[in-house]
Protein backbone atom coordinates (compact mmCIF):
# COMPACT_ATOMS: atom_id res chain seq x y z
CA UNK A 1 0.00 0.00 0.00
CA UNK A 2 1.44 3.44 -0.93
CA UNK A 3 2.36 5.76 1.95
CA UNK A 4 0.21 8.54 0.51
CA UNK A 5 -3.01 6.47 0.43
CA UNK A 6 -5.68 5.25 2.83
CA UNK A 7 -7.61 2.10 1.98
CA UNK A 8 -11.22 1.75 3.21
CA UNK A 9 -12.94 -1.64 2.96
CA UNK A 10 -16.70 -2.08 3.31
CA UNK A 11 -18.22 -5.34 4.55
CA UNK A 12 -21.83 -6.41 4.98
CA UNK A 13 -21.50 -8.51 8.11
CA UNK A 14 -24.69 -10.61 7.79
CA UNK A 15 -23.03 -13.50 6.00
CA UNK A 16 -23.94 -17.20 5.40
CA UNK A 17 -23.06 -19.73 8.10
CA UNK A 18 -20.06 -21.19 6.26
CA UNK A 19 -18.41 -17.80 5.87
CA UNK A 20 -19.03 -16.89 9.49
CA UNK A 21 -17.50 -20.21 10.55
CA UNK A 22 -14.42 -19.59 8.40
CA UNK A 23 -13.91 -16.14 9.96
CA UNK A 24 -14.44 -17.57 13.44
CA UNK A 25 -11.51 -19.90 12.83
CA UNK A 26 -9.03 -17.00 12.56
CA UNK A 27 -10.08 -15.32 15.83
CA UNK A 28 -7.87 -15.42 18.90
CA UNK A 29 -9.20 -17.17 22.05
CA UNK A 30 -9.96 -13.82 23.68
CA UNK A 31 -11.98 -12.68 20.67
CA UNK A 32 -13.97 -15.90 20.68
CA UNK A 33 -14.72 -15.35 24.35
CA UNK A 34 -15.93 -11.82 23.58
CA UNK A 35 -18.16 -13.18 20.82
CA UNK A 36 -19.75 -15.71 23.17
CA UNK A 37 -20.66 -12.95 25.62
CA UNK A 38 -23.21 -11.49 23.24
CA UNK A 39 -26.67 -12.67 24.20
CA UNK A 40 -28.10 -12.64 20.68
CA UNK A 41 -26.81 -14.86 17.92
CA UNK A 42 -27.03 -12.04 15.37
CA UNK A 43 -24.66 -9.87 17.45
CA UNK A 44 -22.24 -12.76 17.96
CA UNK A 45 -22.11 -13.34 14.21
CA UNK A 46 -21.61 -9.67 13.37
CA UNK A 47 -18.78 -9.31 15.86
CA UNK A 48 -17.15 -12.47 14.49
CA UNK A 49 -17.35 -11.23 10.90
CA UNK A 50 -16.10 -7.70 11.64
CA UNK A 51 -13.16 -8.98 13.67
CA UNK A 52 -12.40 -11.83 11.31
CA UNK A 53 -12.34 -9.53 8.28
CA UNK A 54 -10.02 -7.17 10.16
CA UNK A 55 -7.61 -10.07 10.74
CA UNK A 56 -7.76 -11.22 7.13
CA UNK A 57 -7.11 -7.73 5.80
CA UNK A 58 -4.22 -7.19 8.20
CA UNK A 59 -2.86 -10.60 7.23
CA UNK A 60 -2.91 -9.51 3.58
CA UNK A 61 -1.15 -6.20 4.29
CA UNK A 62 1.42 -7.77 6.62
CA UNK A 63 1.74 -11.01 4.57
CA UNK A 64 1.18 -13.17 7.65
CA UNK A 65 -1.37 -15.76 8.76
CA UNK A 66 -4.50 -13.81 9.88
CA UNK A 67 -4.73 -15.99 12.99
CA UNK A 68 -1.20 -14.92 13.99
CA UNK A 69 -1.99 -11.17 14.08
CA UNK A 70 -1.63 -9.74 17.58
CA UNK A 71 -3.07 -6.49 18.96
CA UNK A 72 -2.13 -4.05 21.65
CA UNK A 73 -4.41 -1.36 23.03
CA UNK A 74 -3.75 2.30 23.81
CA UNK A 75 -4.67 4.08 27.02
CA UNK A 76 -8.15 4.76 25.67
CA UNK A 77 -8.58 1.38 24.02
CA UNK A 78 -7.58 2.02 20.40
CA UNK A 79 -6.13 -1.18 18.90
CA UNK A 80 -2.80 -1.21 17.06
CA UNK A 81 -0.04 -3.63 16.14
CA UNK A 82 2.67 -4.43 18.71
CA UNK A 83 6.15 -2.94 18.38
CA UNK A 84 8.16 -4.87 15.79
CA UNK A 85 5.12 -6.52 14.19
CA UNK A 86 5.50 -4.40 11.05
CA UNK A 87 8.39 -2.14 10.08
CA UNK A 88 6.23 -0.17 7.60
CA UNK A 89 4.02 1.31 10.30
CA UNK A 90 0.61 0.00 9.22
CA UNK A 91 -2.24 1.73 11.11
CA UNK A 92 -5.88 0.72 11.04
CA UNK A 93 -9.31 1.53 12.43
CA UNK A 94 -12.69 -0.17 12.43
CA UNK A 95 -16.27 1.08 12.65
CA UNK A 96 -19.50 -0.88 12.45
CA UNK A 97 -23.19 -0.05 12.54
CA UNK A 98 -25.74 -2.83 12.54
CA UNK A 99 -25.10 -4.83 9.36
CA UNK A 100 -22.16 -2.81 8.03
CA UNK A 101 -18.48 -2.66 8.94
CA UNK A 102 -15.79 -0.32 7.59
CA UNK A 103 -12.06 -1.02 7.96
CA UNK A 104 -9.53 1.75 7.22
CA UNK A 105 -5.78 1.22 6.72
CA UNK A 106 -2.84 3.62 6.29
CA UNK A 107 0.97 3.48 6.43
CA UNK A 108 3.02 5.76 8.65
CA UNK A 109 0.10 7.85 9.93
CA UNK A 110 -2.90 7.47 12.21
CA UNK A 111 -6.31 6.79 10.70
CA UNK A 112 -9.90 6.86 11.94
CA UNK A 113 -13.21 5.92 10.35
CA UNK A 114 -16.83 6.09 11.48
CA UNK A 115 -20.19 4.90 10.15
CA UNK A 116 -23.62 5.83 11.51
CA UNK A 117 -27.22 5.38 10.51
CA UNK A 118 -29.18 8.50 9.69
CA UNK A 119 -31.64 8.93 12.55
CA UNK A 120 -34.89 10.52 11.44
CA UNK A 121 -36.17 11.08 14.98
CA UNK A 122 -33.16 13.04 16.27
CA UNK A 123 -33.72 16.70 17.17
CA UNK A 124 -30.56 17.75 15.38
CA UNK A 125 -30.66 21.38 16.49
CA UNK A 126 -30.87 20.47 20.16
CA UNK A 127 -28.31 17.68 19.82
CA UNK A 128 -25.88 20.06 18.10
CA UNK A 129 -26.12 22.52 20.98
CA UNK A 130 -25.21 19.74 23.37
CA UNK A 131 -22.45 17.95 21.50
CA UNK A 132 -20.99 20.31 18.92
CA UNK A 133 -18.86 23.39 19.40
CA UNK A 134 -20.72 26.74 19.36
CA UNK A 135 -19.34 27.48 15.88
CA UNK A 136 -20.59 24.14 14.55
CA UNK A 137 -24.03 24.57 16.12
CA UNK A 138 -24.33 28.03 14.56
CA UNK A 139 -23.21 26.66 11.17
CA UNK A 140 -25.81 23.89 11.36
CA UNK A 141 -28.55 26.40 12.17
CA UNK A 142 -27.69 28.19 8.93
CA UNK A 143 -28.17 25.08 6.79
CA UNK A 144 -31.46 24.80 4.90
CA UNK A 145 -33.96 22.71 6.91
CA UNK A 146 -34.21 20.08 4.20
CA UNK A 147 -30.47 19.35 4.41
CA UNK A 148 -29.88 19.99 8.10
CA UNK A 149 -30.18 16.38 9.23
CA UNK A 150 -27.65 15.21 6.65
CA UNK A 151 -25.28 18.02 7.66
CA UNK A 152 -25.65 17.05 11.31
CA UNK A 153 -24.58 13.46 10.69
CA UNK A 154 -21.77 14.54 8.40
CA UNK A 155 -20.44 16.64 11.27
CA UNK A 156 -21.02 13.88 13.83
CA UNK A 157 -19.17 11.17 11.92
CA UNK A 158 -16.28 13.50 11.03
CA UNK A 159 -15.83 14.31 14.70
CA UNK A 160 -16.08 10.66 15.73
CA UNK A 161 -13.52 9.59 13.14
CA UNK A 162 -11.14 12.35 14.24
CA UNK A 163 -11.20 11.39 17.93
CA UNK A 164 -10.76 7.74 16.95
CA UNK A 165 -7.76 8.57 14.79
CA UNK A 166 -6.17 10.39 17.73
CA UNK A 167 -6.86 7.36 19.91
CA UNK A 168 -8.63 9.35 22.61
CA UNK A 169 -12.28 8.52 21.97
CA UNK A 170 -14.85 10.47 23.96
CA UNK A 171 -12.15 11.53 26.44
CA UNK A 172 -10.99 14.19 23.95
CA UNK A 173 -14.28 16.10 24.10
CA UNK A 174 -16.28 16.85 20.97
CA UNK A 175 -16.58 20.57 21.69
CA UNK A 176 -12.82 21.18 21.68
CA UNK A 177 -12.56 21.28 17.90
CA UNK A 178 -14.54 22.34 14.81
CA UNK A 179 -15.11 20.50 11.54
CA UNK A 180 -16.83 21.64 8.36
CA UNK A 181 -20.42 20.55 7.83
CA UNK A 182 -22.19 22.77 5.30
CA UNK A 183 -23.38 20.92 2.15
CA UNK A 184 -20.87 21.33 -0.67
CA UNK A 185 -18.11 22.47 1.70
CA UNK A 186 -14.89 20.39 1.62
CA UNK A 187 -14.48 18.12 4.62
CA UNK A 188 -11.89 19.70 6.93
CA UNK A 189 -10.72 20.12 10.49
CA UNK A 190 -11.10 23.86 11.06
CA UNK A 191 -10.01 24.47 14.66
CA UNK A 192 -8.42 22.60 17.55
CA UNK A 193 -8.48 24.14 21.01
CA UNK A 194 -5.00 25.01 22.31
CA UNK A 195 -3.11 24.15 19.13
CA UNK A 196 -3.71 26.30 16.02
CA UNK A 197 -1.34 24.09 14.00
CA UNK A 198 -3.33 20.88 14.55
CA UNK A 199 -5.77 21.29 11.60
CA UNK A 200 -2.85 21.36 9.15
CA UNK A 201 -1.73 17.93 10.35
CA UNK A 202 -4.97 16.21 9.40
CA UNK A 203 -7.00 15.47 6.31
CA UNK A 204 -10.73 14.74 6.32
CA UNK A 205 -12.20 13.17 3.23
CA UNK A 206 -15.64 12.06 2.06
CA UNK A 207 -16.17 8.63 0.60
CA UNK A 208 -17.81 8.48 -2.78
CA UNK A 209 -21.46 7.48 -2.56
CA UNK A 210 -21.94 3.76 -2.97
CA UNK A 211 -25.13 1.97 -3.94
CA UNK A 212 -26.04 -0.84 -1.56
CA UNK A 213 -27.03 -4.27 -2.77
CA UNK A 214 -29.84 -4.44 -0.20
CA UNK A 215 -32.79 -2.06 -0.61
CA UNK A 216 -33.14 -1.14 3.08
CA UNK A 217 -29.76 0.62 2.99
CA UNK A 218 -29.09 4.06 1.54
CA UNK A 219 -25.57 5.45 1.71
CA UNK A 220 -24.58 9.04 2.27
CA UNK A 221 -20.97 10.05 1.85
CA UNK A 222 -19.52 11.98 4.78
CA UNK A 223 -16.10 12.83 6.14
CA UNK A 224 -13.27 10.65 7.22
CA UNK A 225 -10.07 11.48 8.97
CA UNK A 226 -6.46 10.46 8.96
CA UNK A 227 -3.22 12.27 9.26
CA UNK A 228 -0.01 13.07 11.08
CA UNK A 229 2.54 14.49 8.70
CA UNK A 230 1.68 14.44 5.01
CA UNK A 231 -1.87 14.27 3.74
CA UNK A 232 -3.26 10.92 2.61
CA UNK A 233 -5.68 10.59 -0.27
CA UNK A 234 -8.78 9.28 1.43
CA UNK A 235 -10.36 8.08 4.60
CA UNK A 236 -13.94 8.24 5.56
CA UNK A 237 -17.27 6.89 6.58
CA UNK A 238 -20.72 6.38 5.12
CA UNK A 239 -24.10 7.03 6.69
CA UNK A 240 -27.12 4.83 6.10
CA UNK A 241 -30.58 5.57 7.39
CA UNK A 242 -31.45 4.70 10.93
CA UNK A 243 -32.77 1.25 11.46
CA UNK A 244 -35.70 0.69 13.75
CA UNK A 245 -34.40 0.34 17.31
CA UNK A 246 -31.67 3.00 17.15
CA UNK A 247 -31.71 5.42 20.06
CA UNK A 248 -31.91 9.20 19.82
CA UNK A 249 -28.92 11.02 21.24
CA UNK A 250 -28.61 11.87 24.91
CA UNK A 251 -27.08 14.94 26.52
CA UNK A 252 -23.61 13.46 26.81
CA UNK A 253 -21.84 10.96 24.59
CA UNK A 254 -22.87 7.36 25.11
CA UNK A 255 -20.15 4.83 25.85
CA UNK A 256 -21.52 1.86 23.93
CA UNK A 257 -18.28 0.41 22.57
CA UNK A 258 -15.59 -1.43 24.47
CA UNK A 259 -12.87 0.53 22.71
CA UNK A 260 -14.22 3.80 24.14
CA UNK A 261 -12.83 2.75 27.54
CA UNK A 262 -9.24 2.25 28.71
CA UNK A 263 -8.24 -1.44 28.76
CA UNK A 264 -8.30 -1.58 32.56
CA UNK A 265 -12.07 -0.98 32.44
CA UNK A 266 -12.89 -3.51 29.69
CA UNK A 267 -13.82 -6.13 32.29
CA UNK A 268 -16.57 -3.86 33.62
CA UNK A 269 -17.90 -3.24 30.11
CA UNK A 270 -17.79 -6.98 29.30
CA UNK A 271 -19.60 -7.93 32.50
CA UNK A 272 -22.41 -5.46 31.81
CA UNK A 273 -22.72 -6.56 28.18
CA UNK A 274 -22.73 -10.24 29.15
CA UNK A 275 -25.39 -9.89 31.85
CA UNK A 276 -27.71 -7.68 29.76
CA UNK A 277 -26.98 -8.77 26.19
CA UNK A 278 -25.58 -5.32 25.32
CA UNK A 279 -24.74 -2.04 26.99
CA UNK A 280 -27.86 0.09 26.89
CA UNK A 281 -30.20 2.24 28.94
CA UNK A 282 -28.44 4.07 31.77
CA UNK A 283 -25.18 2.16 31.43
CA UNK A 284 -23.72 4.08 28.45
CA UNK A 285 -24.04 7.09 30.78
CA UNK A 286 -22.84 5.37 33.95
CA UNK A 287 -19.73 4.08 32.16
CA UNK A 288 -18.32 7.59 32.27
CA UNK A 289 -17.42 6.33 35.76
CA UNK A 290 -16.70 2.61 35.20
CA UNK A 291 -16.42 1.83 38.91
CA UNK A 292 -19.86 3.31 39.51
CA UNK A 293 -21.31 1.48 36.49
CA UNK A 294 -19.97 -1.85 37.72
CA UNK A 295 -21.40 -1.45 41.19
CA UNK A 296 -24.78 -0.29 39.91
CA UNK A 297 -24.90 -3.28 37.55
CA UNK A 298 -24.07 -5.65 40.42
CA UNK A 299 -26.79 -4.12 42.58
CA UNK A 300 -29.24 -4.35 39.68
CA UNK A 301 -28.57 -8.06 39.22
CA UNK A 302 -29.28 -8.57 42.91
CA UNK A 303 -32.50 -6.57 43.22
CA UNK A 304 -33.99 -7.67 39.92
CA UNK A 305 -33.07 -11.36 39.76
CA UNK A 306 -32.22 -12.51 43.29
CA UNK A 307 -34.73 -10.86 45.61
CA UNK A 308 -37.61 -13.06 46.70
CA UNK A 309 -40.35 -10.80 45.36
CA UNK A 310 -42.56 -12.37 42.64
CA UNK A 311 -41.69 -11.38 39.10
CA UNK A 312 -45.10 -9.82 38.42
CA UNK A 313 -44.79 -7.71 41.56
CA UNK A 314 -41.32 -6.50 40.56
CA UNK A 315 -42.52 -5.40 37.13
CA UNK A 316 -45.50 -3.60 38.67
CA UNK A 317 -43.08 -1.73 40.92
CA UNK A 318 -40.77 -0.81 38.02
CA UNK A 319 -43.61 0.49 35.86
CA UNK A 320 -45.03 2.50 38.76
CA UNK A 321 -41.62 4.08 39.41
CA UNK A 322 -41.22 4.85 35.71
CA UNK A 323 -44.63 6.51 35.54
CA UNK A 324 -44.20 8.50 38.76
CA UNK A 325 -40.83 9.85 37.56
CA UNK A 326 -41.93 10.19 33.91
CA UNK A 327 -39.01 8.04 32.78
CA UNK A 328 -39.80 7.16 29.17
CA UNK A 329 -36.89 4.78 28.65
CA UNK A 330 -37.61 2.79 31.83
CA UNK A 331 -41.28 2.54 30.91
CA UNK A 332 -40.59 1.44 27.34
CA UNK A 333 -38.01 -1.12 28.47
CA UNK A 334 -40.29 -2.77 31.03
CA UNK A 335 -43.85 -2.53 29.69
CA UNK A 336 -43.28 -5.67 27.63
CA UNK A 337 -41.65 -7.48 30.57
CA UNK A 338 -44.66 -6.60 32.72
CA UNK A 339 -47.11 -8.03 30.20
CA UNK A 340 -45.02 -11.20 29.93
CA UNK A 341 -45.08 -11.50 33.73
CA UNK A 342 -48.88 -11.44 33.79
CA UNK A 343 -49.73 -7.76 34.11
CA UNK A 344 -52.81 -7.11 31.97
CA UNK A 345 -52.94 -4.50 29.22
CA UNK A 346 -55.67 -2.69 31.15
CA UNK A 347 -53.43 -2.50 34.20
CA UNK A 348 -50.48 -1.20 32.17
CA UNK A 349 -52.66 1.51 30.62
CA UNK A 350 -54.08 2.51 34.02
CA UNK A 351 -50.58 2.86 35.43
CA UNK A 352 -49.64 5.01 32.47
CA UNK A 353 -52.64 7.26 33.19
CA UNK A 354 -51.86 7.28 36.93
CA UNK A 355 -55.25 5.71 37.61
CA UNK A 356 -56.05 2.92 40.11
CA UNK A 357 -54.92 -0.22 38.25
CA UNK A 358 -57.56 -2.94 37.68
CA UNK A 359 -57.06 -6.69 37.58
CA UNK A 360 -54.78 -6.75 40.66
CA UNK A 361 -55.04 -8.77 43.83
CA UNK A 362 -55.43 -6.82 47.07
CA UNK A 363 -51.76 -7.45 47.93
CA UNK A 364 -50.57 -6.18 44.51
CA UNK A 365 -52.74 -3.08 44.83
CA UNK A 366 -51.22 -2.36 48.25
CA UNK A 367 -47.71 -2.58 46.73
CA UNK A 368 -48.60 -0.08 43.99
CA UNK A 369 -49.97 2.26 46.65
CA UNK A 370 -46.76 1.78 48.66
CA UNK A 371 -44.66 2.92 45.67
CA UNK A 372 -46.86 5.92 44.91
CA UNK A 373 -46.94 7.12 48.49
CA UNK A 374 -43.20 6.79 48.91
CA UNK A 375 -42.46 8.73 45.73
CA UNK A 376 -45.18 11.36 46.09
CA UNK A 377 -45.16 11.92 49.86
CA UNK A 378 -41.65 10.64 50.66
CA UNK A 379 -43.25 8.48 53.33
CA UNK A 380 -45.47 5.39 53.47
CA UNK A 381 -48.63 5.69 55.52
CA UNK A 382 -49.14 3.35 58.46
CA UNK A 383 -52.13 1.52 56.92
CA UNK A 384 -50.31 0.93 53.61
CA UNK A 385 -47.13 -0.25 55.33
CA UNK A 386 -49.11 -2.59 57.57
CA UNK A 387 -50.94 -4.09 54.58
CA UNK A 388 -47.71 -4.72 52.67
CA UNK A 389 -45.97 -6.07 55.78
CA UNK A 390 -48.77 -8.61 56.24
CA UNK A 391 -48.22 -9.98 52.73
CA UNK A 392 -44.44 -9.63 52.32
CA UNK A 393 -43.11 -9.54 55.88
CA UNK A 394 -40.63 -7.06 57.29
CA UNK A 395 -37.77 -8.29 55.11
CA UNK A 396 -40.02 -8.05 52.08
CA UNK A 397 -40.75 -4.40 52.87
CA UNK A 398 -37.01 -3.72 52.97
CA UNK A 399 -36.50 -5.50 49.63
CA UNK A 400 -39.43 -3.64 48.11
CA UNK A 401 -38.02 -0.29 49.23
CA UNK A 402 -34.59 -1.20 47.83
CA UNK A 403 -36.13 -2.20 44.49
CA UNK A 404 -37.93 1.14 44.33
CA UNK A 405 -34.73 2.99 45.18
CA UNK A 406 -32.73 1.17 42.53
CA UNK A 407 -35.12 2.11 39.74
CA UNK A 408 -35.36 5.65 41.06
CA UNK A 409 -31.55 5.81 40.70
CA UNK A 410 -31.74 4.60 37.10
CA UNK A 411 -34.60 6.98 36.29
CA UNK A 412 -32.60 9.91 37.66
CA UNK A 413 -29.67 9.06 35.36
CA UNK A 414 -31.92 8.46 32.36
CA UNK A 415 -33.97 11.61 32.86
CA UNK A 416 -31.05 13.91 33.65
CA UNK A 417 -29.15 12.71 30.55
CA UNK A 418 -32.37 12.69 28.47
CA UNK A 419 -31.94 9.10 27.31
CA UNK A 420 -34.98 8.39 25.16
CA UNK A 421 -36.49 4.99 24.37
CA UNK A 422 -35.70 3.16 21.16
CA UNK A 423 -37.66 4.05 18.08
CA UNK A 424 -40.92 2.12 18.13
CA UNK A 425 -41.30 2.29 21.92
CA UNK A 426 -44.71 3.58 22.99
CA UNK A 427 -44.33 7.15 24.23
CA UNK A 428 -44.98 7.92 27.87
CA UNK A 429 -47.22 10.90 27.29
CA UNK A 430 -48.50 12.97 30.21
CA UNK A 431 -51.80 11.52 31.41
Amino acid sequence: MPRDAVHVWRTFVDLPDRRVAALHDVLAPGERTRARRFRFERDRRRFTVARGVLRRLLGRYLQVDPAAVEFRYGVHGKPSLPEGADDRGVRFNLSHSRGLALHAFAVGREVGVDVERLRPDTDVTRAARRFFSPAEADALAGVAPGRRREAFFECWTRKEAFVKARGEGVALGLRRFDVSLRPGEPAALLRFEGDPAEPARWSLCALAQARATRPRWRWKAVGGTSGAGTTPKTAGHEQPKQRKGAHPMARIAKIERREDLPPEHHAVFDAIAESRGRVQGPFPMLLHNPELAGRVAHLGALVRFELGLPRKLKELVILTVARELDCAFEWSAHAGHARAAGVTEGCVEALRRREPPPDLTADEAHVCRYVRELLRDHRVSAPTFAAVERSLGGAGCVELSALIGYYVLLACVLNAMEVEPAEGGKPLDPP
